[in-house]
């Protein structure tokens, strides 16, 4: 077993969101924590989140709630379903009768976040252009991780070997880490469908701001049908507006493996002149006016049936890979931020401690999958 005799060694694999989270709460647990990133920095962009108040609530007790409520966006409770008939809005009454608790509360955008986290950390708790590939078991106690650094400006790799007590993978659903413990249970299912994404900034464009409000009036969280899609509206802080338009069609083929991808001109000239077709006049210019839309491919996974293996668990994406329509992918990992590091915390043993924490997350996580998933079939 692997006990706390000091603090423990912990090596996070991946430096998105559910990686600096999860090292701040470790870190708050007592461990020393080293998060390894492949990507040479991060880079400001991202689209907007959509977060609950137990987000909220553990995202402040890792950082402060000044800096919380400055990176966020209070979203009115009451959201509406709109249906889009030639152009024109109408209201789907029953959202109204909603229970309004499951309409996320705050808003964000993805780079926000990340900047908050990290600003979080100490120095030098995380390195960039550092892969994680790696790792072996070692006896009871021991962890070797495999890193491959390339930040020297000589462009020679090299090749690390880092000592731990634990290993946590959380470097999302193409995870290096994931696929060592179980190859053949990480295989990606396509949802058959596409989001086009994006974020308008309304300071730049306050006449297309000025538009989007003329339609949608007091509440800014939207939804609207149309014809074998939807786009979701919502405002975040710095009078930014996130749109998200959902499309039916075949997979996409990419020259990597990645599930966000980069649009030509021909493909983005396409999207606006859909948008003008389908969409009233503020909708399609919310669109074209948006500068670098991106495309998400949406993936999920099939439930994983287990998240820790010996001293190795996987969080966020890593763990659990869903569709975008609950709005819960960002909340599930910084949920199990918190949960890993109360577990560790909370228990000497350190195995214990990761059981603990598989208990806590893999029964709601998994239905928080199938849940969205059902949603997108809708």
């Amino acid at each position: 077993m692997a006990t706390r005799a000091s603090a423990p060694q912990v090596v996070i694999a991946g430096g998105s969101v559910a990686g600096l989270a999860t090292a701040l709460s470790l870190k708050q647990a007592g461990c020393k924590v080293q998060v390894f990133e492949r990507a040479a920095s991060t880079i400001p962009a991202g689209a907007g989140l959509a977060l609950d108040d137990k987000t909220i609530e553990i995202m402040t007790l890792l950082t402060s709630e000044e800096a919380v409520e400055q990176a966020t966006f209070k979203i009115p409770g009451d959201g509406k379903l709109e249906t889009v008939v030639d152009r024109e809005i109408e209201e789907v009454p029953k959202l109204q009768d909603r229970d309004t608790s499951l309409i996320p509360t705050r808003s964000a955008q993805w780079a926000s976040i990340h900047q908050l986290l990290k600003n979080s950390l100490p120095e030098g708790m995380l390195r960039y252009s550092h892969t994680v590939s790696g790792f072996e078991l070692e006896g009871q106690n021991g962890l070797t991780v495999s890193v491959e650094d390339k930040s020297s400006s000589e462009g020679t790799p090299k090749q690390l070997q880092v000592q731990a007590d634990l290993l946590i993978g959380a470097d999302g659903c193409l995870t290096t880490v994931g696929r060592q413990l179980a190859a053949d249970k990480m295989a990606m299912r396509y949802a058959g469908y596409c989001a086009w994404r994006g974020v308008l900034e309304g300071d730049r464009f306050p006449d297309a701001a000025k538009r989007l409000h003329t339609i949608f009036p007091g509440a800014m969280f939207h939804v609207l049908q149309a014809d074998s899609c939807h786009i979701l509206i919502f405002k975040l802080p710095g009078n930014r507006f996130n749109w998200i338009w959902y499309t039916n069609q075949p997979q996409p083929k990419t020259d990597k493996p990645s599930p966000t991808v980069q649009p030509s001109p021909e493909q983005v000239k396409d999207l606006h002149a859909r948008a003008d077709e389908m969409f009233p006049g503020p909708v399609a210019e919310l669109v074209k006016t948006t500068e670098k839309p991106f495309i998400s491919i949406i993936f999920d996974r099939e439930p994983l049936q287990q998240i820790v293996w010996d001293r190795v668990a996987l969080v966020g994406e890593a763990a659990h890979p869903t569709t975008p329509h609950a709005g819960r992918s960002t909340n599930m990992s910084i949920a199990d931020a918190h949960s890993v590091g109360q577990a560790v915390q909370q228990n000497k043993d350190l195995q214990t401690a990761l059981e603990t924490y598989q208990q806590d997350r893999l029964g709601q996580t998994t239905k928080e999958v199938l849940f969205s998933r059902c949603i997108g079939l809708a």
